[in-house]
């Protein structure tokens, strides 16, 4: 049996309230947001944030070089801001104590955009629109 692209996200069966589009777009206009989810993404849905935060130092090219500083500013910023914006959409969990980000059931249409590829998926009018020879200016 093929395992599903989302299985390791937990589930809860009681939750069931959706993200709003205006919500989701939000949270992937920021990299930072991005690169968290896609690192919680590569570690099966849950990781602590020391490792998710050596994740996002690297995927924005910041490198260990003699200093930890570069990734405390990550830890901060995602500490202080991105996590905390996540949590109140219901897309992440956050274990203070365990020190652990975990993914949620609404995180699934988030990682869909993330994975979304317009020249794979012409079906859609976004896909027609973002492939389409003419575009009318838009790029």
């Amino acid at each position: 049996m093929e395992r599903s692209v989302y299985s390791f996200i937990r589930k809860d069966p009681s939750d069931r309230h959706e993200v709003p589009e205006d919500t989701i777009f939000r949270l992937l206009s920021s990299g930072r947001r991005r690169a968290l989810l896609r690192a919680l993404e590569e570690a099966d849905g849950e990781a602590p944030l020391s490792s998710l935060t050596e994740a996002v130092a690297h995927a924005e090219g910041l490198e260990d070089e003699g200093s930890s500083r570069p990734f405390k500013k990550v830890y901060v910023s995602l500490y202080q801001t991105h996590v905390p914006a996540m949590v109140e959409a219901g897309v992440i969990e956050h274990d203070t104590e365990a020190k652990t980000v975990a993914l949620t059931p609404q995180a699934t249409p988030l990682l869909r955009y993330l994975h979304f590829d317009p020249a794979k998926d012409r079906g859609g009018p976004l896909s027609r629109l973002l492939t389409s020879e003419d575009s009318h200016g838009v790029s």
